[in-house]
Formats: C-alpha cells, structure tokens, sequence
C-alpha cells in the first residue's frame, strides 16, 4: 500500500483528520470535563490546529481527485508526473502554506472570561481583519475545493466509462475465431505462423483487462472518499454561507432557534466527514482490509511475507512427493 497510487495523500489525509478531530476533542473535553483552554496560547493552539487540519484536509482530497484525473486521461504519464516524490512535494508545500496563512491566530485569539469559565475569542481591534479572513477562509476551503471536487469527478466518471466501453466493444479474440474456422489442412501450417502473435495478443488483452479493473478498484475507493466528503459538507456550506450573507445584509447579530438548530445538525455532519474515510477504505479498499486484519493480528509485513512463502515451499514438497509415489 505504501507504493500504491496517492498513498501520500491519503495518509496525509489522515493526519489532517486526525489534527481536526483533536481540536474537536479538545473543545468537548474544556466545554463539559475540565476547563484547559484557559490561557491565551492553548487557545491560540486549539484555532489555529482547527483552521490547519479543516484546510489541509479539502486541499489533499482536491489533490488525490486531481491525481485521478490524470491517470484516467494520460495513463502513460501517470506514473511520471503521479510519482510519491512529488506527492510529498505538493503535500509538504500545503502544509507549509497552511501554517502560514493561518499563523493570524496566534495574535488574533485570547482567552476571555465568559460567566464562570474562561472562553477562546478574538480580539476586538481585530474584527474588521477577521471577517475578510473570514471569506477567503470560505472561499479557499469551501467553494472553490467544492467545485474542482465536483467538475473533476464527473470527468473521471465520463473518461472511465467511455474506456470502459471500448474495452468492452474491441474485438479481443478476432484472430483466434478466424484462426478456428481455417481449412482443417491449413490449420497447423497457419496455427505454426499465428501462435505467438495469436500468444502475444491474449496477453496483452489480459494486462490490458487487469489494468482498467485495478484503476477501477482505486478509482472507485478514492470517488467514495470524495463524494461523500461533498455530501457530508455541502448542508454546512450552504448554512455557512447564509449566515454570512445574512450578517453582511443584515445588522442584527440574533440567531433565530432554527438556524441555530439546522447550525448544529450541519456542523456534526461536517465533523463526522473527519472520522469516516477509515469505514471508506475498510468496506470499499480490499488491500487496506488486509493490511488492517495484519496490524490487528499484530503480523509484521515480514512475517506475513515469510508464513506466505513457508506455505508455498510445503505446497510445492507436497507435489513432488505425490508425483515421486505416483513413479513408484
């Protein structure tokens, strides 16, 4: 899996999810167990991880749908321009990007006391900056990943159907059937002359067979990451984006009861979209099943590799003993 097609940037995927979900984590535990986001830099730390991993996490999605795209269209440039090197270029120039434009947060966050418990805010002298902040933040991790993420979907589905429906339609076996129907005088004379052109065109209509169903396997896996991210995301965007209209048109700050309500149902679908990839990879990737079942078995992949090659050395003895007594 490490070698795998955007296996960089599904775990750095996983990172990003994981940074969010401590954030999350973190906001609970201060909220209803124990007040720990009470002093300035724990909350500058808690915002600015939140902001980091909610963007890292869209920009990896857009680039792995990205990298689709282009092993769909140039298969015989993938492997050159979809190289883990430069997956772990674009993904260590995101991150470094991210910690920069959201760096804000260390300066622009206190923690202030709110009733009896302290209580992460921004500083007034700030508001006008945040909500400039505020838009480009929904605009480089809402809108515009929510478009390339649809536009580039539907082109990877249109591209893999019409080359799935060549594949279908080739003549793949023409020569053989034509081959069969020869003079029975001619067919050893003619089976002579075809038989490693007839050889050479099966093979390559096997590899060919098995490469458009493995990119169909791995399409398919990274399509469902992507959709369901649109799904899950897309009731929060709308809200989102309301509400900033809303307090753009509008100069009262009162919420109504329910948009509150529709706030919070969509914000838990949003934060939910950083906990389920893993129940992705493991109902729709068959490798990562494996590769799971052998961490929870705690089998190294040496030790998987050895018992697989113990077992087929005991096969092969098996055969020559068997075909030794049938001599005898």
């Amino acid at each position: 899996m490490k070698r795998s097609s955007c296996s960089v940037f599904l775990a750095a995927l996983a990172a990003a999810d994981n940074m969010f979900i401590i954030g999350v984590l973190l906001t609970y535990f201060n909220e209803n167990v124990y007040a720990i986001l009470t002093k300035d830099i724990a909350c500058q730390l808690l915002i600015f991880i939140t902001y980091v991993g909610s963007f890292l996490s869209v920009s990896f999605i857009v680039g792995f749908t990205c990298e689709r795209y282009i092993a769909m269209q140039f298969p015989l440039k993938c492997k050159l321009v979809c190289s883990v090197g430069r997956e772990k270029v674009v993904v260590l120039i995101l991150t470094i990007f991210a910690c920069a434009i959201y760096s804000f947060s260390f300066w622009t966050t206190v923690a202030s006391p709110f009733g009896d418990m302290m209580q992460c805010t921004f500083k007034f002298e700030y508001f006008r900056f945040l909500k400039i902040v505020t838009w480009l933040d929904t605009c480089i991790t809402m809108i515009i990943p929510f478009l390339l993420i649809t536009c580039i979907n539907a082109l990877v589905i249109r591209r893999f159907w019409k080359r799935k429906i060549k594949t279908a339609t080739r003549p793949q076996l023409r020569r053989l059937d034509q081959s069969a129907e020869l003079n029975p005088s001619l067919l050893d004379a003619s089976h002579r002359r075809n038989r490693d052109g007839q050889s050479v065109c099966m093979s390559r209509t096997q590899v060919s067979s098995f490469a458009v169903r493995v990119q169909w396997r791995v399409t398919r896996n990274l399509l469902f990451v992507s959709l369901t991210f649109l799904g899950l995301n897309l009731p929060s965007y709308l809200i989102r984006l309301y509400s900033l209209v809303v307090s753009e048109v509008s100069q009262e700050n009162i919420v109504s009861a329910k948009l509150y309500f529709f706030k919070e149902l969509t914000q838990m679908l949003y934060c939910s979209t950083f906990a389920c990839n893993v129940f992705i990879y493991t109902l729709s990737g068959r490798n990562f099943r494996k590769s799971l079942l052998r961490m929870i078995r705690c089998n190294s992949e040496k030790h998987y590799e050895r018992k697989r090659m113990l077992k087929r050395l005991l096969s092969v003895q098996r055969q020559q003993h068997h075909h030794w007594d049938t001599e005898i």
